[in-house]
């Protein structure tokens, strides 16, 4: 949950679903939940602390261009987070690089390496979460 709805700062928005997104992609790429074997109620706390400012670490395998959308995604500040246009911009600008250059990532069960026949990763990640999302963000504003 976004620091600024844990805070009571606002209700959801666009940029929280941004933020939600950002601990999306921690998930893909570590295949566990965030905080696994914390204390849900201490999380809540630091995630919203502003000085703290807890979020979870990059998996060491995510290549370097997600984990700078994931940090984008996670920044503190609302309005610096990226719109979901952006993000999927971004996302295909990576799904590109990957393509073009046949890049997989390293001690990885998750390939971003497109093969004949299957999706790469930032196309199944368009097409299962950001397609429908965005969507429904369109019509409801």
């Amino acid at each position: 949950m976004a620091p600024e709805l844990l805070r009571f700062e606002t209700c959801n928005t666009v940029e929280s679903d941004v933020f939600s997104f950002g601990v999306i992609l921690y998930e893909v790429f570590a295949r566990r939940d965030p905080y696994e074997g914390e204390d849900a109620k201490e999380v809540l706390k630091l995630v919203a602390d502003k000085n703290i400012r807890k979020r979870p670490p990059a998996p060491r395998h995510m290549p370097e261009q997600v984990k700078t959308l994931m940090g984008d995604c996670l920044e503190e500040e609302a309005n610096l987070r990226p719109s979901f246009n952006e993000i999927e911009t971004r996302l295909r600008r990576i799904d590109a690089d990957t393509l073009d250059t046949g890049k997989t990532t390293k001690n990885s069960s998750i390939s971003v390496c497109q093969t004949k026949g299957s999706y790469s990763f930032v196309s199944l990640l368009m097409k299962i979460y950001l397609t429908p999302v965005g969507f429904f963000l369109q019509i409801s504003h």
